[in-house]
């Protein structure tokens, strides 16, 4: 299994907002929920749009900001203003980091770290006030010592990406580099670990939606993902009763606090989980497969439970369970029992999520995997229409180990299919490398554990959109492109890209290893396979070390 650090996706989910003939209308709807400190109105289209601890909204169409909160007696209006309504304040036309700090320091509450969050707007560009403080600047190279998580989202937003896919558990474990975490027993649920400031910054963040690794505690704590299979031995009602608990409370915070975000919690690779481990090539026990729809079924009964009680009618944002699989081609086209034949038909799920290592490879085999899945995804009653009930979960390359041909063909491929199939989400394996061969900073799972970065490229199997120097990969030049609506001659251009003439492998001959807080924590166990499967000659197996 793996938890993950950071990926990117390419889509993501379009606002409504609620209808309102006035601002002060507006501001009203907001009075009357606890968690609204801030709301949106457009007066062109009579919208309203409910925020919790930040304004809501994308970038465009700012016209009518407003400050609301319930203690206040009347509707603050700020035209065309940028607002944050608690823990921060936004600041127009300050064009220096210097300036920005001056401000900082005149400011009681700005802590600048994670305490409080202070942003920067000028005319044409955006920084943040992080660059003062405990945070340094990534660009100067050197020891750098920006939080990771906080890193590696600020890398997707450059990017131009709104939405991200992060391990909502055990974050010392997850994301240890340049961070200071409490232990994991300080985090005894799943909401623990939502509502803790550093995530609590990135909930604020410019992000529409967040894809969430998340897991209980149901189970206990492990070297694993807490405790995440502790159901493949079978299930107990107290633990299916808190399996729901857990993911009600974290859902109903979201719902209440962020109303204008999309959430959505799923698992990792569960053929892995059903097996009992990452890479384990054992067919599950039978019994498995009940205990793990009884605990997928627990989790969804959790999300439903606080939709139902917690959304606002016709907010912006929702949250949804999704449930993720990783070994689909064996089903496919041997018959071979796994989850997406043996679970996925006999529990109701608002979505599906695939890890899609087994068929990227394969063109016709990656579309007929995503056909598949659909035909075997039980809906709820909430699922969204059609083949945007699926999700590309992960899908990724080692770069430093393959030929730039071969990523472009590849990548690009799995990219452009799955937006052409209409899958919700298309999430890359990472933003930033945590694989990595014995030495200096790398754990004993061979994944990045340690505070200290590892920025040796040879000891880095090259999952990544930034090298460690800083150094832009070709996927996040494809996908910056992409978000961007780049024209098609210059999308195939990229598509084309080569080796230079001595045939060093992708971007080798290039890098200067400066060492940067640009090498990032993943988390969950990765292994480096890619299968690739032959109707005449069965299956085999690449492996990456």
């Amino acid at each position: 299994m793996r938890a993950s650090w950071t990926w990117m996706a390419i889509l993501e989910s379009a606002a409504e907002g609620l209808s309102a003939t006035s601002a002060q209308a507006c501001c009203e709807l907001c009075y009357e929920k606890a968690s609204c400190l801030a709301a949106s109105y457009r007066s062109s289209t009579e919208e309203c749009l409910l925020g919790g601890a930040r304004y809501p909204g994308g970038s465009a169409d700012r016209a009518d900001v407003l400050a609301c909160s319930p203690r206040k007696a009347a509707c603050d209006l700020k035209e065309g203003a940028d607002y944050i309504a608690a823990r921060g304040s936004t600041v127009k036309d300050v064009h220096s980091t210097e300036q920005c700090c001056a401000l900082c320091a005149t400011w009681e509450d700005c802590k600048v770290l994670l305490e409080s969050w202070f942003r920067v707007r000028a005319p044409k560009q955006q920084s943040d006030c992080g660059l003062c403080g405990p945070w340094k600047d990534r660009s100067t190279g050197g020891n750098a010592s920006r939080p990771v998580l906080l890193d590696g989202a600020e890398t997707l937003i450059d990017m131009g990406s709104r939405l991200i896919k992060i391990a909502l558990f055990r974050p010392a474990w997850n994301y240890a580099v340049n961070s200071e975490w409490p232990s994991d027993e300080s985090f005894p649920t799943l909401k623990s670990v939502a509502v803790h400031e550093h995530f609590r910054h990135l909930w604020e963040m410019d992000f529409d939606t967040y894809v969430l690794v998340a897991y209980s505690t149901a189970g206990g704590r492990s070297a694993g993902n807490m405790a995440a299979g502790y159901w493949v031995q079978g299930i107990t009602e107290e633990q299916e009763a808190e399996e729901e608990l857990q993911f009600y409370e974290a859902a109903a915070f979201f719902l209440e606090t962020y109303p204008h975000k999309t959430f959505v919690f799923t698992n990792c690779e569960g053929d892995w989980e059903i097996r009992g481990g990452l890479g384990v090539q054992r067919a599950p026990h039978e019994a498995a497969f009940a205990s793990m729809a009884r605990w997928l079924q627990a989790r969804q009964a959790g999300v439903t439970r606080a939709r139902q009680r917690h959304r606002m009618p016709g907010a912006a944002g929702n949250v949804y369970l999704a449930g993720e699989v990783n070994l689909v081609a064996e089903s496919l086209f041997e018959g071979k029992p796994n989850v997406v034949n043996r679970v996925l038909p006999f529990v109701q799920l608002d979505m599906v999520s695939y890890s899609s290592y087994d068929t990227q490879q394969d063109l016709r085999e990656f579309e007929a995997a995503l056909r598949y899945l659909a035909s075997q995804h039980n809906r709820s009653a909430w699922s969204p229409n059609g083949m945007s009930a699926l999700m590309l979960g992960e899908f990724g390359l080692p770069q430093s180990k393959m030929t730039l041909p071969d990523i472009t063909y590849i990548l690009g491929n799995v990219i452009n299919s799955a937006l052409a199939m209409g899958v919700s989400y298309i999430l890359f394996w990472e933003t930033f490398c945590n694989e990595c061969l014995p030495g200096p900073g790398c754990g004993a799972d061979g994944r990045c554990r340690e505070k200290v970065p590892v920025t040796e490229v040879d000891r880095l199997n090259g999952f990544w959109l930034v090298w460690p120097d800083g150094t832009k990969a070709w996927p996040w030049r494809y996908l910056h492109q992409k978000l961007h609506e780049a024209p098609e001659s210059e999308l195939w251009a990229l598509r084309r890209e080569r080796e230079d003439e001595t045939g060093a492998l992708y971007g080798r001959s290039t890098l200067a290893l400066l060492g940067s807080a640009a090498v990032a924590v993943a988390s969950i166990f990765r292994y480096c396979r890619v299968h690739r499967r032959s109707k005449k000659h069965g299956a085999c197996c690449m492996l990456f070390l």
